[in-house]
C-alpha cells in the first residue's frame, strides 16, 4: 500500500485522491486511492495483516485490476466497478490476486486513517509500536 500524502488545505477543494486523502482530520470518514503491485503467484501477499476494527466500517472500491477481500471465512473477489464493505468486528484482510497492478479507493473511518498515517509516518516501526498504534486506533491485529 503506497502511503498517501498530506490532506488538502481546504475541505471544499477539489483534488486527485492519489497521494492526498479526502476527509479525516476531524471528519467522520477518509477516502484514499491506493495502488497494489501485481501478484507474483504463490500464496496471497496480503496488503494488511488479518485484523478487525472495533467500531469502524471499511470499504474498497476497485478502479482497475482486482482485489480479493477475506471477511471472516469468506472471500469476495472484486473487479473494476465493484465495492466491498466490511462492518465493525469482521475479521478481514485483502490482496491483489492478479498479474496486473490494482488501483482502488479505500473508504475508512478516522481511526483507521490515523492508524495508516501513523504507520507511514515512521518507516520500519517495531512490532510493539505497530501493536500499540493499532490498539489506540481501535484495531485488533490477529496475525
Amino acid at each position: 500500500m503506497t502511503p498517501p500524502a498530506a490532506r488538502p488545505p481546504h475541505p471544499a477543494s477539489g483534488h486527485p485522491l492519489r497521494g492526498s486523502p479526502l476527509g479525516s482530520g476531524g471528519s467522520t470518514f477518509a477516502i484514499a486511492e491506493y495502488v497494489e503491485a501485481p501478484s507474483t503467484g504463490g500464496p496471497p501477499r496480503t496488503v494488511a495483516p488479518l485484523h478487525r476494527h472495533r467500531d469502524e466500517d471499511e470499504a474498497w472500491y476497485v478502479l482497475d485490476g482486482e482485489l480479493v477481500v477475506r471477511m471472516d471465512d469468506r472471500e469476495v473477489r472484486a473487479g473494476p466497478g465493484t465495492a466491498v464493505w466490511s462492518r465493525p468486528n469482521v475479521v478481514h484482510t485483502f490482496w491483489n490476486p492478479s498479474p496486473v497492478e490494482t488501483r482502488y479507493l479505500l473508504i475508512m473511518g478516522p481511526k483507521t486513517h490515523a492508524f495508516l498515517e501513523g504507520l507511514h509516518a515512521h518507516p520500519g516501526p517495531s512490532p510493539e509500536a505497530i501493536q500499540a498504534l493499532a490498539e489506540r486506533c481501535g484495531i485488533e491485529l490477529l496475525d
